[in-house]
Formats: C-alpha cells, sequence, structure tokens
C-alpha cells in the first residue's frame, strides 16, 4: 500500500538514482541531494501535516521521471470540529446559562424570604492592592479617621490598585501567575467579588478569551462532604453539571481552566498537610479536603488556573500549600470614591443619595467606618428605613454602635419574634 503512494515512489526514485549513477558530476550530485531533501520534506509534510498537501498539483504518471509537485493558492479547507468538541462547548454553554441565572441575585442579611436584590445593583469594585503592606502603613491606616483615612487610601488607590480583570496579567518581568491568593479582613467584600467574577465570565464581560471554564468551590461546602470523593464528584456536589459532564469539561483545555476556592480559611484539615498522601487523578478518591489540598498543590490538573480567597489569619498555610508561580493580592475595601458609588447604587434615589451621603461624610467615625463593606452596607439599610418612615435621619446615628442597635431594631427577623437569626453558610453577603 505504501509502495504506491506517489510520495514514497518519489523518494525511492530520488534515492535510486543518487546509488545507480555515482560517476555523476559534483554539480549533478548537488542537485541530486537537493530532490532527495526536498522529497523528504514533502514526506515528512504528509506525515505530520496532511491539510498542507491538499492543494498540491496531482503527480505525473510516470514512474521513471515523476514531476516535483507545485503548489497552486488554494484557500485551506476550514476545519471542522469534531463531535466531542461540539458536546463540551454545548455543555460549558449551558454551564454559562445556569451561572448567570443562580448568581446575578444577592441575598442580603435582612432580606425575607423569596427577597432579593441584582448583583449589579450591590456590588462595587473594592480597593484591591497587589503587594504586602510594610508596617508603617499598617500603622498610618489604624491612626487615620475620617478625612485624612481616606487620603491614606485614595493614595493606595492611585498608585498599587488593580481591577478584577487584571489579577492574572504577567508582571513587569512578564510572568503570569498560575495561582493567586486574594486575602482580606471578614466583611472586605472577598466572596461578593468571588460572585462578581462568576458572573461576569459566564457573561462574557470577564475572561473570555482566557479561561473556557471557571468552577467555584466554597469551603464551607467542602466542610459538609462527607466520605471519600473524587474531584470530579466534588465539583459535582458545587455546581449543576453532573459527574459524566465535569469529566467531559476536565479533559477539554486543562490550560483553559479556572478554579476559584472561596473561604480557605474556614477549610477544616482533618490531616496534616504535610502528611496527605498525594492524588493525582480525576477520579482518584479521597476526603474532600484532600483533594481540594492536591488540587491547591497542582498534583490534580496542573495546568489550570487558581484564585483562592482567605483571611489573614490563614494565608501562611495557604502560600506554602499553594503551586506556584503565586501572586499575592489584598482586599482594603472602599475608598472614598467607592462609598460614594456604593450609596448611589444602594439608594438608586438621587435625593436619598445625596443626604445619606452627606450626613456619612461629615461625620468622621461613620465615612472611616463605611470603608468596610459590610459596615457600609448595615449603614446604607438604617438610614434607608428612617427615610421610609420619615423619621430623623440624624438623630442618634453619631457613632457605629448607635448604628448597630439600630440596625438590630429594625431587622424584620428579630420583629417577627424570632430569639436570633442564625446566618446561613450559604447565604450570599451583600458585601462578601
Amino acid at each position: 500500500m505504501l509502495a504506491a503512494d506517489p510520495l514514497i515512489r518519489y523518494y525511492h526514485w530520488s534515492s535510486s538514482n543518487w546509488t545507480a549513477d555515482r560517476s555523476t558530476t559534483e554539480s549533478s550530485s548537488v542537485q541530486l541531494i537537493q530532490v532527495k531533501c526536498a522529497s523528504m520534506i514533502v514526506l515528512l509534510a504528509k506525515i505530520f501535516c496532511p491539510w498542507t498537501l491538499s492543494s498540491i498539483a496531482p503527480w505525473s504518471s510516470s514512474d521513471d521521471h515523476p514531476s516535483f509537485p507545485m503548489c497552486i493558492n488554494e484557500p485551506r479547507p476550514p476545519m471542522t470540529l469534531s463531535p466531542v468538541h461540539h458536546s463540551t462547548r454545548s455543555v460549558i454553554l449551558k454551564y454559562k446559562e445556569r451561572i448567570c441565572s443562580e448568581y446575578q441575585c444577592v441575598t442580603e442579611y435582612n432580606s425575607l424570604p423569596g427577597e432579593h436584590v441584582l448583583l449589579s445593583e450591590r456590588y462595587t469594585q473594592p480597593l484591591i492592592l497587589q503587594r504586602h503592606r510594610g508596617r508603617k502603613e499598617r500603622e498610618q491606616e489604624i491612626r487615620s479617621r475620617g478625612e485624612s483615612f481616606q487620603k491614606v487610601l485614595s493614595a493606595r488607590s492611585s498608585d498599587d490598585s488593580v481591577r478584577l480583570n487584571s489579577l492574572f496579567n504577567p508582571d513587569g518581568h512578564g510572568i503570569r501567575p498560575s495561582a493567586v491568593i486574594l486575602q482580606g479582613n471578614s466583611g472586605n467584600g472577598k466572596s461578593f467579588t468571588v460572585q462578581k467574577i462568576m458572573m461576569d465570565w459566564a457573561s462574557g464581560d470577564f475572561y473570555k478569551e482566557r479561561f473556557d471554564v471557571v468552577f467555584h468551590l466554597k469551603c464551607k461546602e467542602i466542610n459538609r462532604i462527607h466520605g471519600i470523593k473524587s474531584l470530579v464528584e466534588i465539583l459535582s456536589c458545587s455546581c449543576s453539571l453532573t459527574s459524566d459532564q465535569i469529566s467531559q469539561v476536565l479533559q477539554h483545555s486543562p490550560e483553559k481552566m479556572l478554579f476559584i476556592i472561596d473561604g480557605f480559611d474556614e477549610l477544616r484539615l482533618t490531616q496534616d498537610i504535610n502528611d496527605m498522601s498525594p492524588h493525582t487523578d480525576l477520579l482518584q478518591k479521597a476526603p474532600a479536603e484532600v483533594i481540594l489540598c492536591d488540587l491547591l498543590r497542582g498534583r490534580i490538573l496542573p495546568e489550570s488556573f487558581l484564585l483562592v480567597t482567605s483571611r489573614s489569619t490563614a494565608t501562611d498555610t495557604l502560600s506554602k500549600l499553594l503551586k506556584g508561580p503565586q501572586r499575592f493580592s489584598e482586599i482594603m475595601g472602599f475608598s472614598e470614591k467607592g462609598v460614594e458609588e456604593y450609596f448611589q447604587k444602594f439608594f438608586q434615589n438621587e435625593e436619598h443619595f445625596r443626604t445619606a451621603y452627606t450626613l456619612v461624610k461629615e461625620n468622621e467615625t461613620l465615612i472611616t467606618a463605611c470603608s468596610i463593606p459590610v459596615v457600609c452596607w448595615i449603614i446604607c439599610t438604617t438610614i434607608k428605613e428612617r427615610l421610609k418612615t420619615a423619621a430623623d435621619v440624624t438623630s442618634g446615628l453619631e457613632t457605629t454602635t448607635s448604628i448597630y442597635v439600630d440596625f438590630s431594631v429594625q431587622d424584620p427577623v428579630e420583629e417577627s419574634g424570632s430569639a436570633g437569626r442564625e446566618r446561613d453558610a450559604g447565604t450570599a453577603s451583600p458585601v462578601g
């Protein structure tokens, strides 16, 4: 069968001519060597790049003196995708649609059953730094209040702040991180930021070309998974895809895959991370926290990318566990501009926004507290309730303590006679 291939025949013809006639001139020898090299190139092209020969002219019918192929400038036929590729794309598309449906709304702390607000009506980009702050910088932030505190944050914002869509950009040396740590104190907006990233990826606004698939794993939910599970089974507990669909997606393009691990500081480790047996297979089973640690280490899907949120109390442990190259980022909260933007989104009514923001800006205690997103939401909620009842907005709201007391009294769950509100671990905060 191979002997009938014109390319093979051409190669044998050039080789036989070279062997048969050793008395040729030096010029002829060079020509034969050139012909032999050319035939080898074409032969290799046919083996490894067959599409490049689709536009080559027919060979001569003469076995003795085959004509050298001439390239014709014809367009290359369009590449058709395999059924498996089409199927994977379809699964990912449906997954994105489900993410958009699930992540577009926010359930707030004081929401009654069935109540929610749109993510776009609450989310405001916090100040994110991609560096560690020195001791003097931290002391300066602690000692500052009111306008001076906002000036400190504004200086950080203008010098070092980054946007969400640039977390994985190459640094000044051209190095792109495989894993990004997103550190932040409680209430600074880590989980809320993760929800925003998921929503924007699914809607095509973030990382459209960089990541084909983004999975979101919450460590609080990982703690509830009992027994031994594979990574595929763990992911099926956290998203709308079946185990078969996840297996199909994970084999698609691991280098274009992002795993977001939210709340590493809340992960309950039943084993010492240094004593865990390694697992490298997608279907290999072990306790959920062990599989998660192997994913973080890069033992499973080493080509994939990771974004891990954590409080500062667990950052050192995470950094020792996480694969490299790593990048450190920290959510600092709202700058003064961020506070103003959040008030605008929250109140929507221009008159109410001006009244509320003016009140807060004139009180250095409140404007400082508003840099913490969750406190900013509490202050906005308290003022909004007073505006609804036409009560005196300024009375008794001079300190954060008075704000908290007023908020707890207005909490509809408290008013309904509940002895206390248990915060469900799966309930989304308006700010993280």
